[in-house]
């Protein structure tokens, strides 16, 4: 069944006459019935993503303590505080439904090559009246500075007295950017 969950019927059935010559008779609604019979339906797969290692729970929330810590510093002393992030949408293929037993879930596991995507890096801060973006093709370093330079030449006069909050993406771990804040 796992092997077989990108098939439609119609390839199943030719996967069967294939597989077992003595059966030439079997028709996509003969195999509809004989899922139906045994619990099998057209369902939605639930995705995983391959993840590396997850840090224990403890040290994880001393890291979440220490950031909220300095980022309450900042505001204290009156700094411009500027969220920025960015988030991608993938345009890969994938089934909405594949054929599985009810009380078996296939959970499909999504490839690290995606196929193409589109990237959204914007930044919110309290003063400004808009959300500042920039849409790009890909997730690197050459993209998050070139956003991070817009970002720093609106700020102007006011970059020493500003703070900008990133997560732990990788792209906002290069020296330009590290030169640039």
């Amino acid at each position: 069944m796992r092997q077989q969950k990108n098939l439609t019927l119609e390839q199943r059935c030719q996967v069967i006459k294939e597989k077992w010559p003595h059966i030439q008779k079997i028709t996509r609604p003969t195999l509809a019935n004989i899922y139906r019979r045994h619990k099998v339906g057209n369902y939605k797969p639930g995705y995983k993503f391959c993840l590396g290692r997850k840090m224990d729970e403890e040290k994880f929330v001393c890291k979440k303590q220490d950031f909220l810590k300095k980022l309450w510093g900042h505001m204290r002393q009156h700094k411009r505080i500027i969220y920025l992030d960015e988030t991608s949408t993938m345009m890969w293929e994938q089934r909405s439904r594949i054929w599985m037993p009810r009380d078996q879930p296939i959970h499909m596991r999504l490839q690290r090559d995606r196929g193409r995507s589109r990237t959204v890096i914007g930044a919110i801060c309290q003063e400004w009246p808009f959300m500042k973006f920039h849409v790009t093709d890909k997730t690197n370093s050459a993209c998050f500075n070139t956003f991070l330079k817009y970002i720093i030449q609106e700020l102007g006069s006011e970059t020493r007295n500003s703070v900008i909050v990133l997560d732990n993406h990788k792209a906002h771990y290069n020296q330009i950017a590290k030169d640039l804040t």
